[in-house]
């Protein structure tokens, strides 16, 4: 029988099986960075990723006898506020030591929500490099 499923859904299996053989261990250093952005597939089809996560985690379960229960710690079906999305890339950035992209995303919060504290002391933050 063959299923067509989302490549996310083949990503997520091929790593449980993968763990299912050994150990894995987390390198120290950093391989890949990439960029985010709102208009990404990734941000836009998070719906789509997470029911192939969930179908990843039900069918490693039950090929494991563990279970069907198939819930995730977070529901992470929701698509972030994208004023939430700015605040934590501008603080990504900051932590990064890009200031310039940091400025870009503190003053987007700072446009699209009232002046809060924390947001005026993002910019601060964002403007200080720090």
């Amino acid at each position: 029988m063959l299923f067509n499923f989302p490549i996310e859904y083949k990503g997520i299996d091929l790593f449980f099986r993968i763990v299912e053989q050994g150990k894995l261990h987390n390198l120290p250093e950093t391989l890949l960075k990439y960029r985010l952005n709102r208009m990404s597939i990734g941000y836009l089809k998070r719906q789509e990723h997470v029911k192939s996560v969930r179908q990843a985690i039900k069918d490693t379960k039950l090929r494991r006898g563990i279970g069907s229960d198939n819930t995730l710690a977070v529901d992470t079906t929701e698509l972030t506020p994208i004023n939430d999305a700015y605040k934590k890339w501008a603080w990504w950035a900051i932590k990064g030591g890009n200031r310039k992209t940091a400025i870009k995303y503190a003053v987007k919060v700072l446009r699209a929500a009232s002046y809060k504290k924390e947001h005026i002391k993002l910019l601060l933050c964002a403007i200080r490099g720090h």
